[in-house]
Formats: structure tokens, C-alpha cells, sequence
């Protein structure tokens, strides 16, 4: 009766011992696999992190590519809205770095957010006109351009929406996108597009227009 008590007890020790070890295994085997978990997320992360200083260089590259056109030969508004002959627009390229904008723009800084900078150009102070815009950055380090946004704040927006369309289709061709008289879409072979739209509000008439990568 004893050894069979005995042989219980045996088996009983035995069955805990492997438990524990077994608990213990998995215990160090656990954070590694957490590791490698979070590393694969990282990488996938990274893979899929937007790059806007590779736009630039894109960019850059290709934007010979475009029809050239001499600004001082433009309407008097695409002059003062395109304001440069050089880069995507006002003489910058998406991609960018934010500071470049903030020593170079030469319209007024109204607006200093992290994640964008606000510029604007009075047109007219007693009918409230002006061109306000708008360099977004990036949203890993808030110190590259991403995209451009130029709001038209003018009352007669149908002339101001037909002399950008004009300028655009004889840089970038035909839109790509068009819905007549309220927005069109043209893409650059620089790899950027751009969309022209006219502002639906009759309070605050206008165009805007976005400069985007692809």
C-alpha cells in the first residue's frame, strides 16, 4: 500500500516538474516572437511611409518634361498665382523642405501651424479678395512639402477659373478629368497632378487649386 502510495507521489512530482518547465519555455520563448512580430510591423511601416523628398527628386528629374512656358507671357492672375518659371508652382517642388518655402514665399505668413503654412495675398481689402496658400507637410517629420493648396477668394471666379484652365491645358495638355466649367484634372509627366475646381459657396466665391502627388 505504501509503494503504491509512493509511485503516486512519484508521478504526481514528475507531471509538475514538466508543467513548470514547459511554462518556462514559453515564457522565453514568447518575447521573441513578440520581437519579431513588432520588427515585420515596422518594416511593413516603413515600407509604406510616404517619401515627399523622393517626390522632389522625381520631380525634379522630370519636369522638363512639361510644356515650357515663360510666366511673363501669362495672364496678369496666372502670373500672380504661378509666381515663378521654376518648380511645380511659386518656384517650389513637393518634396521641398518647409523652410525653403518659409525663407523663399514671397506673400504674406498668416498662418504657422505644424502641420502646414499659410501665406496670402490681398487682392482687394474692401471686397475681402486675396489668395491664400497653403504648403502642407508630411506627417513623419512636418519639414517637407506634400501638397499645395491655393484658394482664389475673387468675385469673378468664372474669368479667374478660365484663365488657370487655359494656362494648365497648354503646360499639361488635355485634363485627364473634366467636368466643364467646374473642375478639371491634369496630370504632370513629373509624376504630380494638379486639380483646378471652382468654389461652390456664393458667399465666398473663387477657384481653388491643389497640387498633389501622384
Amino acid at each position: 500500500m505504501q509503494k503504491h502510495h509512493l509511485q503516486h507521489l512519484i508521478i504526481f512530482f514528475m507531471a509538475v516538474c514538466m508543467t513548470a518547465c514547459h511554462t518556462d519555455s514559453q515564457e522565453e520563448e514568447q518575447p521573441a516572437t513578440n520581437d519579431s512580430l513588432q520588427t515585420e510591423t515596422q518594416s511593413q511601416n516603413s515600407d509604406s511611409l510616404p517619401m515627399p523628398q523622393a517626390w522632389a527628386e522625381t520631380v525634379k528629374k522630370n519636369i522638363h518634361l512639361e510644356q515650357p512656358l515663360t510666366l511673363k507671357e501669362q495672364a496678369a492672375e496666372v502670373q500672380l498665382i504661378i509666381g515663378s518659371d521654376t518648380g511645380v508652382v511659386r518656384g517650389f517642388y513637393l518634396g521641398d523642405s518647409i523652410q525653403k518655402v518659409m525663407q523663399h514665399e514671397q506673400a504674406w505668413l498668416i498662418e504657422d501651424s505644424t502641420g502646414f503654412k499659410t501665406f496670402s495675398i490681398d487682392l482687394s481689402r474692401r471686397r475681402a479678395e486675396m489668395i491664400d496658400i497653403q504648403y502642407f507637410t508630411d506627417s513623419l517629420t512636418h519639414q517637407l512639402v506634400q501638397s499645395i493648396i491655393i484658394d482664389i477668394y475673387q468675385a469673378d471666379a468664372g474669368m479667374w477659373y478660365e484663365k488657370m484652365y487655359d494656362y494648365y491645358t497648354a503646360r499639361y495638355g488635355k485634363p485627364t478629368e473634366e467636368e466643364k466649367g467646374k473642375r478639371a484634372v491634369w496630370q504632370s509627366p513629373a509624376t504630380y497632378r494638379v486639380v483646378l475646381e471652382k468654389k461652390t459657396i456664393k458667399q465666398a466665391p473663387g477657384i481653388r487649386i491643389r497640387y498633389m502627388p501622384l
